[in-house]
């Protein structure tokens, strides 16, 4: 039972910490982008956006999934082989840098071709250039982050990653603006705040593991070499096409629909993708302890944290669901104007997809971090493609509901089935009887929301 609890307490005190510092951190993060779009006006803030949007992306591909290596690897040698964990931590932040680098030369290279060819807008030429150096800090910052989380102290990664990285951004916008600096004022605002933020994490990282900067020691290439590569690649691909499937209607409603249509989904989507926040908040404590506590071959205390954890995110979103799903007019009115509005039925049907994979917990970094990435590759990948081709069926037909449709069966797809493969796997199931207290304060709740709404 003292077990039990000291598990129950850790899980709670770090996903608490967890997600009161990626809320704050993306609330920075909007704080930051209003102001950006304030101080460069509608166009350059235009060209800013996409050379934003391709970070972005370049940031999710980068770190090539030794985020996750260097926790299932780390775990095998922590406070157990030095050299060995050495070896796996140098390796996980190396390649990342290393990737994040070459893209950064190539993108510095040939950034006219990539503006004038590919976007037609020549002014992204130097806004790429400028972006192009912090593509290898923005690549090996999320592992820095992850290696803090071996300790399952989440303070180190708050402070470095969900937190300091845009309080930095932030500050340094804010400062440069007052010196009169402008557009490069926000280019540089945004690579010297993942600088320092890689920084502060390897102090963390020296202070916490001082001898994996003990360059003087004999480097084991025997530990991690091409197994945690591989691992790590595996657990890109999950990622990529996981996120994929959040993101590919985007693309198709432009694509497909007018400027204006594109607007009004990019609102709804924004608001329903608000529990994707709240699941990425609590997997960072649980991801490590899944990782510690299945390589200890304690499974009945990794299914209890899987639960946990599931129903945390369950009783932390419904508040939430329920107000959008009672009042999505009213909301979308509220936050974005009257134009909005007719985003309502999109919005309802993609909290559906949305909540029902925060309902599934944390199954997808689950079958990942106990070597079952290969059928999680397989699940994502048949979802992409679903959703895909969902979207060029749907959207000419039905227009926006019809992209909204897509995403919710292909995240249907996904979530239901990794769920069914982790019980037929792991023997792990995130439901028992103490959810029973949640959905009838939900039913409970839900008159009053409807009335209130009026």
């Amino acid at each position: 039972m003292a077990i039990y609890r000291n598990n129950i307490n850790k899980f709670a005190k770090g996903a608490g910490i967890a997600l009161a510092a990626r809320f704050l951190g993306r609330f920075l993060n909007v704080v930051g982008d209003i102001i950006v779009a304030r101080i460069l006006g509608a166009a350059v803030f235009g060209l800013y956006a996409v050379g934003r949007t391709f970070f972005r992306l370049v940031e999710l591909i980068a770190p090539l999934g030794y985020d996750l290596g260097v926790l299932n690897f780390g775990e095998r040698y922590f406070r157990k082989d030095e050299r060995s964990f050495r070896s796996v931590v140098v390796q996980s932040f190396f390649v990342p840098f290393l990737i994040g680098g070459m893209i950064g030369g190539i993108t510095f290279a040939f950034a006219p071709q990539l503006a004038v060819i590919v976007f037609k807008k020549p002014g992204l030429i130097y806004i790429f250039r400028f972006f192009a150096f912090a593509f290898p800090l923005a690549a090996v910052l999320p592992v820095i982050a992850s290696a803090t989380r071996l300790t399952q102290d989440m303070r180190y990664s708050a402070i470095a990653q969900d937190f300091g990285q845009p309080a930095i951004g932030l500050f340094f916008l804010l400062l440069l603006y007052l010196l009169g600096v402008r557009l490069d004022g926000v280019l540089f605002s945004t690579v010297f705040s993942y600088g320092v933020a890689v920084a502060g994490g390897g102090y963390f990282l020296w202070k916490l593991f001082p001898h994996v900067f003990a360059f003087r020691d004999r480097f084991d290439l025997s530990a991690g070499g091409l197994e945690l590569f591989s691992f790590s690649f595996y657990s890109s691909l999950v990622t990529i096409f996981t996120t994929m499937v959040i993101w590919v209607d985007r693309l198709f409603v432009a694509y497909f629909l007018s400027a204006k249509e594109t607007g009004i989904y990019q609102a709804a989507s924004q608001l329903s993708v608000f529990f994707v926040l709240v699941l990425g908040g609590i997997n960072r404590m649980t991801i490590p302890m899944f990782v510690r506590l299945y390589q200890e071959e304690r499974k009945s205390m990794l299914e209890e944290i899987y639960r946990v954890s599931t129903k945390w995110g369950i009783y932390l979103g419904l508040p939430v669901f329920l107000v959008l799903l009672l009042s999505p007019s009213q909301v979308l009115t509220a936050l974005y104007g009257s134009d909005y509005q007719s985003g309502a039925a999109a919005l309802t049907i993609l909290l559906i997809g949305q909540f029902f994979n925060l309902t599934t917990g944390a199954v997808g970094p689950l079958l990942v971090v106990t070597g079952y990435h290969k059928i999680m590759l397989r699940l994502s990948f048949a979802a992409l493609v679903l959703c895909l081709g969902f979207n060029g069926f749907l959207i000419p037909r039905i227009g926006l509901s019809g992209a909204a449709w897509a995403t919710v069966i292909s995240l249907v797809f996904l979530y239901l089935t990794s769920l069914f493969a982790a019980k037929a796997k792991l023997h792990v199931w995130p439901y028992d009887g103490r959810y029973w207290k949640g959905i009838v304060a939900a039913l409970g709740t839900a008159p009053l929301v409807w009335i209130l709404r009026f």
